[in-house]
């Protein structure tokens, strides 16, 4: 089981072109959180603990913050739909199916990312706006300090 964990943790890294930090840093935590809870259906707390260099107790803390952190993290909307793909691509590729009932369907899932895709495309409308302003404001100072140098 810890060479699909490995598998999945390679891919994602590769996805989100990054190395998951082994600090206390949010978005390493996110990044730990987002597999952990993606590969939760395929694996112990234990195992995914061991793949992280953590105990079985941080995973549960994982799985106890995941509704939150899916409600209000962006970021983490966005890295655990990235897991989930990674999970799903990974378990096709190796055959390995989940331990218990509790992995999600096809409906299940594609209802989920819809999801994600949803806050996803929600955040990148907020900071296009928040950019467009700041532009805007930057705009306008500038053709003031000119018309004031006109004058």
């Amino acid at each position: 089981m810890i060479d699909f964990l490995e598998q999945v943790k390679l891919e994602y890294e590769s996805r989100m072109d990054t190395k998951v930090g082994d600090n206390r840093l949010r978005d390493n935590v996110e990044h730990r959180a987002a597999v952990s809870n993606a590969c939760r259906p395929f694996s112990t707390y234990k195992e995914l603990g061991s793949l992280w260099g953590r105990d079985h107790a941080t995973v549960m803390h994982y799985r106890r913050e995941h509704e939150g952190m899916l409600k209000y993290s962006p970021a983490y909307r966005a890295k655990y739909g990235v897991a989930l793909a990674c999970v799903q691509h990974v378990s096709t590729e190796m055959g390995v199916n989940p331990l218990s009932n509790t992995y999600m369907n096809g409906e299940e899932q594609l209802r989920v990312l819809d999801e994600i895709l949803s806050w996803v495309s929600e955040l990148r409308e907020k900071v296009v706006n928040s950019l467009d302003n700041t532009d805007m404001n930057t705009y306008l100072r500038d053709v003031e300090v000119l018309t004031e140098a006109e004058n």
